[in-house]
């Protein structure tokens, strides 16, 4: 994906008459993940799997039990409200 990410920053900077930009691929490529962020998400990750029951299911079951979750609490809390 850093390749995209070259082939734009050059693209701009022909559009604005400008120099190349030097390109340093571990300074200039935003695309690799943030391993920190993910960290410090797991916690909350795990909290959303155990509200949503979908613990231990693979991706595709957890998906489709997390979308009757949520449809049938929406339906549940518009008829209350």
């Amino acid at each position: 994906m850093a390749g995209l990410q070259k082939f734009y920053s050059d693209l701009q900077a022909i559009a604005l008459n400008q120099d190349k930009p030097e390109w340093d691929e571990t300074k200039d490529d935003r695309l690799q993940p943030d391993e920190e962020g993910h960290e410090a998400a797991m916690d909350q990750v795990q909290m959303l799997k155990v509200a949503l029951d979908i613990e231990g299911l693979d991706l595709e079951e957890a998906v489709q039990a997390a979308k009757v979750r949520v449809v049938s609490f929406f339906s549940f809390w518009c008829v209350c409200v």
